[in-house]
């Protein structure tokens, strides 16, 4: 991860992101890619403000209240009761006829944010999961924290070491108007808090 002059623009300008992403971003629902697409855009509008980002991709896995217990208790899947649901997405180093598999956030100076973290959201089987920034955990992965009140939803997040989104055409090219609109939307907050 590079180093930024001053790591508290890193957490401005990430926050600032995550404030304005609803309004500008054009996928709803979320489409395949849409990490790539959010975490490419994330890296050109640092850029523009001066703070060095980058990716990092994930294996996640999103448990809702049920789930988690049997997580807890390192249970096998095929035995978990039917309330328990999970979802979520391994990672790979490789393309397939429908993209690459896994997940992909954005991290710098010690922070990290994921702005589509929302595909995982399955309100109807109790998973909550909505974007967010927050400090890169000091303890080894897997990572975990919860999302909302008691009970709540884990994510479980597992670093790997894959290129592969790098083929997507949302890394190449299909980046470039939403990094604009985002810096447009972001500059009079960014200007303001300075």
């Amino acid at each position: 991860m590079g180093a930024t002059a001053h790591p508290g623009r890193t957490a401005a300008v990430l926050f600032a992101l995550h404030d304005a992403w609803p309004e500008v971003w054009p996928h709803e629902p979320y489409t395949k890619g849409a990490c790539i697409l959010a975490t490419r855009t994330a890296i050109e509008v640092g850029r523009y403000f001066g703070v060095t980002l980058t990716a990092q991709p994930l294996s996640v896995v999103v448990l809702n209240p049920a789930a988690k217990a049997e997580y807890a208790q390192q249970r096998p899947i095929d035995e978990w009761p039917p309330e328990a649901w999970s979802v979520g997405t391994h990672c790979t180093d490789t393309v397939t006829a429908t993209g690459w598999e896994g997940h992909l956030i954005v991290v710098g100076d010690g922070m990290m944010a994921d702005l589509t973290a929302g595909q995982f959201d399955r309100p109807e089987k109790g998973i909550r999961c909505a974007p967010w920034v927050m400090p890169v955990p000091t303890q080894p992965p897997p990572w975990g924290f919860e999302f909302g009140e008691a009970p709540s939803t884990q994510m479980v997040m597992l670093p790997c070491e894959a290129r592969a989104y790098r083929q997507s055409p949302d890394w190449r090219t299909n980046y470039r108007d939403l990094a604009a609109a985002t810096i447009r939307r972001i500059r009079p907050v960014l200007e303001a808090s300075q």
